[in-house]
């Protein structure tokens, strides 16, 4: 088994690649257009306009290639079963960043359980079932829940389940005492596991095999999962595929219970995908192409947000009583554009409007703080008077757009400081500043004198804990 670490948004060379993946030429193209189709690479040569791809570290943007140069633009793991890729952010430098790595798949498992990405193991990268992501969700259900269940019931003397008269009195001699019938042995109802079942022992066999390939890929201790002790035995003795399928469609029909229909589809789906109907590209990857998402997920459970938090709910001494009977939420008070239409008169309000990334409320020795943050997944680069890989003039506007539309808010709460932040991710363990950026023709728009958009890097791991564990960290 290959396994080999790819960075996002690294320039490699054909040549390159052909010797870390220990493909030929012809092997390499047809894995690099099913890759391209997918979304996860980028010819550079062929797509040097493209905004992605703008963001190149600055080593790798000084290089002109002749078109043989290929960019990867996913985080995660991919596999077509013979080799392993382990595609890490590209703000990581190191080249084997295994304990990294197995932080960011913690990170992704748990926003794609949020966001309900891979429920049933289907992925917008590739339109189509992903085996990887389909045994892990396999797993994880296995490990929580245990294995599938049908119950059966039987009869049996003096036990402590449900009376059944009807047998009690066609099967028991009656005794009276005082006038009254006595009934020396009651017949009950009993039901009880039934550990003989044919999908409890299906599901058993499939989640065994799952660790088993994710054991050959050497990937169950990335993923770090837990071994559930199943040794799969022969599969030919639930029957040929297409007979095990049906039984499945079976069960489905008979059962209502949400975790049932649940286990039945993912078997379902990974049976068929084993019978050679998996798609055409024959290629498993669990992750995402776009990490930016998950990075502003993170930054906004570090830091609190409260875009969504009712004013009333807002975490601040002495609230003015107009704040404590004001239902709307943060995001709800920045204004929505209005239109209307020529001759009639008729206005309309758009249902969308500016929208930060995260609003954090502070206090702190006795003063207010409203910061306005926005993650951004970039690599800046600010030295001798060049500026690479920032954010563009639009994310810049927006920061004093959003001051704007709070304005109003801030003076009323009675806010000492406002704070406009850029947040980048970091491999350090400690916040670093970067720099400022400003836009002057903002400032006479603004009641009060803004402050430039702050440029930090935060540390990225220590935020990845506070996501995992659920806590705010600033």
């Amino acid at each position: 088994m290959r396994s080999v670490y790819i960075r996002e948004q690294k320039k490699y060379r054909k040549e390159e690649l052909e010797q870390l993946l220990d493909m030929k030429e012809e092997e390499l193209d047809l894995f690099l257009k099913k890759l391209k189709r997918l979304g996860m690479v980028k010819n550079d040569s062929a797509d040097r306009e493209q905004p992605e791809l703008q963001e190149l570290t600055r080593e790798f943007r000084e290089t002109e290639e002749d078109g043989g140069v290929w960019v990867f633009s996913c985080v995660g793991i991919m596999t077509d079963g013979s080799r392993v890729l382990k595609c890490c952010p590209k703000y990581l430098s190191g080249e084997a960043p295994l304990e990294e790595l197995k932080e960011i798949l913690q990170v992704l498992r748990k926003y794609e359980s949020r966001e309900q990405k891979l429920g049933s193991g289907e992925t917008e990268e590739n339109g189509g079932t992903n085996r990887l992501a389909l045994m892990l969700l396999i797993l994880d259900d296995y490990l929580e829940y245990g294995p599938y269940t049908n119950y059966r019931t039987s009869v049996e003397n003096g036990g402590s389940g449900e009376v059944l008269w009807e047998e009690t009195l066609a099967g028991t001699p009656v005794l009276t005492g005082k006038g009254k019938p006595l009934y020396p042995e009651l017949r009950t109802l009993a039901v009880n596991e039934d550990e003989q079942d044919y999908f409890r022992a299906l599901h058993r066999q499939v989640a065994g095999e799952c660790m088993e390939t994710l054991r050959e890929l050497e990937l169950a201790e990335l993923f770090d999962l837990t071994d559930p002790g199943i040794c799969p035995g022969d599969r030919e003795e639930f029957g040929d595929t297409d007979f095990i399928l049906y039984r499945l469609e079976q069960e489905q029909n008979v059962q209502f219970y949400d975790r049932k229909r649940r286990v039945l589809h993912m078997l379902y789906q990974y049976l068929e995908m084993e019978d050679g109907q998996e798609g055409e590209t024959g290629f498993s990857f669990y992750g995402t192409c776009s990490f930016h998402a998950v990075w502003e997920k993170v930054c906004a459970q570090a830091f609190g947000n409260c875009l969504e938090t009712r004013i009333q709910n807002l975490p601040l001494t002495g609230k003015p009583e107009e704040f404590r009977r004001d239902r709307r939420t943060l995001l709800e008070l920045i204004e929505k554009p209005k239109w209307q239409e020529a001759g009639t008169g008729i206005r309309a309000e758009s249902s969308h409007t500016l929208r930060p990334d995260i609003v954090r409320i502070s206090e702190k020795d006795g003063s207010r703080c409203f910061s306005i943050i926005d993650a951004k997944y970039y690599l800046p680069y600010l030295r001798d008077g060049k500026v690479e890989n920032a954010p563009g003039v639009e994310d810049v506007a927006k920061q004093y757009l959003y001051q704007m539309a709070y304005q109003d808010f801030i003076r009323k709460g009675g806010f000492e400081k406002v704070e406009n932040i850029f947040v980048f991710p970091g491999e350090g363990e400690e916040t670093e500043y970067l720099g400022e950026v400003r836009m002057e023709m903002f400032h006479h728009l603004l009641s009060r004198e803004p402050e430039a958009v702050k440029l930090y890097r935060v540390p990225a791991r220590k935020l990845y804990q506070g996501y995992l564990e659920g806590k705010a960290l600033f």
